[in-house]
């Protein structure tokens, strides 16, 4: 996911703001897609596993403080 307050550490012109911040460890499990509903606050994760057919679309809130 993109940073925008992120700065360019090593000089290339471009900023180092892309950091992981969810896996699948399931290994026939294929990430294939991502999305913003209405809410900019929910991701949506779509999820398909190719061995068993239990595919899954997923909802990540973030959390208020």
């Amino acid at each position: 996911m993109y940073d925008p307050r992120s700065e360019d550490a090593n000089g290339d012109g471009y900023k180092d703001g892309v950091h992981l911040f969810a896996s699948l460890k399931d290994k026939p499990a294929e990430g294939t897609g991502i999305y913003f509903g209405k809410d900019p606050h929910t991701l949506f994760v779509n999820v398909q596993h190719s061995g068993t057919g239990n595919d899954k679309t997923m909802a990540i809130t973030k959390r208020q403080e």
